[in-house]
This record gives C-alpha cells, sequence and structure tokens, in this order.
C-alpha cells in the first residue's frame, strides 16, 4: 500500500483520521519542543514556515525517500 493510499484511507475512517491527527499534532509539539533553538527569536510568518520545515524535514516517509530510496547518509 502506496502512503498516498494510505492517505487516503485515514481519510475516509473517523477512527483512523483521529488517530493520524493526533499523531500530527504529537510531531509538530514535537519539533517546536526539540527544535525550539531554531525558532528562537522568530515570529509570525517565519516562526511558522520555520516550524513547518522542521516539521517536514523530519517526517517518516520524507527520511524514508532520503535515506532508504536515495541512499543519503
Amino acid at each position: 500500500m502506496t502512503n498516498f493510499h494510505l492517505a487516503c484511507q485515514l481519510a475516509r475512517s473517523r477512527d483512523s483520521s483521529e488517530i493520524a491527527d493526533r499523531g500530527r499534532a504529537y510531531h509538530a509539539a514535537w519539533c517546536e519542543r526539540v527544535f525550539a533553538p531554531a525558532l528562537t527569536g522568530r515570529e509570525g510568518v517565519e516562526r511558522a514556515r520555520r516550524l513547518a520545515e522542521v516539521i517536514a524535514l523530519t517526517d517518516v516517509y520524507v527520511w524514508k525517500v532520503l535515506r532508504r530510496d536515495r541512499v543519503l547518509s
């Protein structure tokens, strides 16, 4: 099952969708805590953009693409 197919399935199932939403919220909060130094001094759009970058870069699928598919260390 591809990640896209899985994402479509999550949107159809209320229980799965709620679990996925909680997982995304947990990941975002984790990024805010762990990468707080990278967010310090940034406000508004600049802070939101930097946080979005960190969330994207620490996403497990992005890691899989870079590490496994692209064979990057």
